[in-house]
């Protein structure tokens, strides 16, 4: 029987993850869209500056508004990478090719993207 920690590990072997610091200064590069899944309340609490926020529910439904380049280097971060990594094999099935995931911590990408 497949987990949601089995989908989410399978992902994460199919999909470039960085770290918190190579994630922030990706984040600042022009050209890169970062794409913030997390709830609308943890956007609300705190979010890197550039993101683009989609929540992770309704991402197939709005990624076309916020990127319709399919070839657009994409880079997805959540609260600690799951949401991410699951997001990432949903693009990827829509046809997106350049994805990344921030897997690390929210704060530690927010503290790393401050400091870059």
């Amino acid at each position: 029987m497949t987990t949601v920690q089995d989908l989410i590990s399978a992902a994460k072997t199919e999909f470039t993850c960085l770290d918190a610091e190579t994630s922030a200064a990706k984040a600042h590069k022009e050209g890169v869209l970062l794409i913030d899944l997390r709830e609308p309340s943890e956007h609300d609490a705190a979010a890197v500056p550039v993101a683009v926020h989609i929540p992770r529910g309704v991402l197939e439904f709005k990624i076309t508004e916020a990127c319709e380049d399919k070839s657009t280097e994409i880079l997805l971060h959540c609260g600690g990478g799951g949401r991410a990594s699951l997001a990432a094999k949903s693009l990827q099935s829509l046809g997106y090719q350049n994805i990344s995931i921030v897997n690390a911590k929210f704060e530690d990408f927010l503290a790393a993207y401050n400091q870059s």
